[in-house]
């Protein structure tokens, strides 16, 4: 260890030394003169170790190169890589140099034309953070969900600076971003039945999803084989999606307890790979609808329309007598019966609905096929 760092001579030019606080075998010189180049003698004096006689502290003299080096950083091989970290999907680009480097920040967007998958072509401005250490740059993308395709990066002048201040070149790297991933979609975050229309069942997924997958029906499954007639996308955003599923009157027989399996669900653009088979359990209300049991004239100013189960709304509707179409004076709905009167006596061929707001106890909609045919009972 220097106890006492003594000074340096170059030239005539003297300078004295600082013992480095983070190595006491190491001296620091500040040396002056910069127009100093190629060898140079270089005598040091005045140093003395620990536990040293003062015969250490005579003259060294050393010959030292001082030719700076001015070449610009290079960079020598680059990758873009995808991983997950902590349940999230992180795009990286790596940049080696062919020595140490440290960011400029003259910017924190990188821009980059992109040759996608499904043939388009694409100019973005990506952000990202990026650090430094030693001879490797490291760009975290803020773009969560690149899309596979073919990246052309490119790097600006002055991007990187080496340790005396040397700029980076300008310089375009071209990159791979596979369509496919290695983690699987994480499983929804819950289902539910819709409170308004028992016929619906509301999935939330905390990712964006690939919107083939998602839309198939056959990925859905509840019971043993029922599936959904539609599943529709009704938000989505980087950070949510839901889903809705709609299925078929009297799909759910009766109200209790029904499993549902789905399966086959990916990440948006290959951000995620295929999500593992999802089984949950769900309590559920019927979504039988009230059917039309009968359609009666029960006389000239009434007709009658009796359901399969009690409902309760409004609706409108018209009745044709052969010739015109005649709206009835009022509407009544009792249990199973909705009446409609006629300020005038009429004879009804058939009805049209042309309103339904006509719902059970459970809110399903009563399924009131138009026209529906009058038969005469007076």
């Amino acid at each position: 260890p220097i106890e006492t760092a003594g000074y340096s001579k170059i030239d005539g030019y003297v300078s004295y030394g600082i013992v480095d606080p983070d190595n006491n075998r190491k001296v620091n010189y500040t040396i002056m003169n910069t127009n100093l180049t190629g060898n140079q003698v270089v005598t040091f004096s005045g140093w003395r170790n620990f536990n040293s006689s003062y015969s250490s502290n005579a003259n060294q003299t050393r010959a030292v190169d001082f030719t700076l080096d001015t070449t610009p950083p290079i960079l020598l091989s680059y990758e873009l890589t995808s991983s997950m970290q902590n349940g999230v999907l992180v795009n990286k680009l790596i940049l080696n140099y062919n020595k140490t480097v440290n960011l400029s920040n003259i910017s924190n967007v990188i821009t980059a034309l992109v040759y996608s998958n499904n043939g388009n072509i694409l100019p973005m401005n990506i952000s990202y953070t990026g650090t430094a250490e030693d001879k490797t740059v490291t760009l975290i993308l803020d773009n969560l969900t690149l899309e596979g395709g073919t990246y052309n990066f490119t790097i600006p002048k002055d991007f990187v600076l080496d340790n005396l201040s040397n700029a980076s070149l300008a310089t375009t790297i071209q990159v791979q971003k596979s369509a496919g991933s290695s983690s699987n979609l994480p499983a929804p975050l819950s289902a539910v039945q819709d409170a308004t229309n028992p016929s619906k069942i509301i999935v939330t997924f905390g990712n964006k999803l690939d919107l083939a997958s998602v839309t198939n029906v056959s990925n859905y499954t509840l019971g043993n084989y029922t599936n959904p007639v539609s599943a529709v996308i009704e938000q989505q955003d980087n950070n949510k999606a839901v889903v809705v599923l709609t299925f078929s009157n009297s799909a759910i027989a009766s109200t209790g307890t029904y499993a549902l399996t789905i399966r086959g669900i990916k990440g948006y653009n290959g951000s995620y790979g295929e999500m593992k088979i999802f089984n949950t359990t769900l309590s559920l209300i019927e979504n039988t609808s009230a059917m039309v049991v009968s359609c009666k004239q029960v006389s000239p100013y009434g007709i009658e329309i009796e359901l399969s189960k009690p409902v309760t709304g409004t609706g409108t509707f018209q009745v044709y007598t052969g010739s015109t179409y005649v709206t009835p004076a009022s509407t009544y709905v009792g249990g199973k019966v909705i009446y409609l009167s006629f300020n005038q006596a009429v004879s009804a061929s058939y009805l049209i609905l042309t309103n339904n707001y006509f719902v059970d106890n459970n809110n399903n909609t009563a399924l009131i096929n138009s026209p529906l045919s009058v038969q005469r009972t007076y």
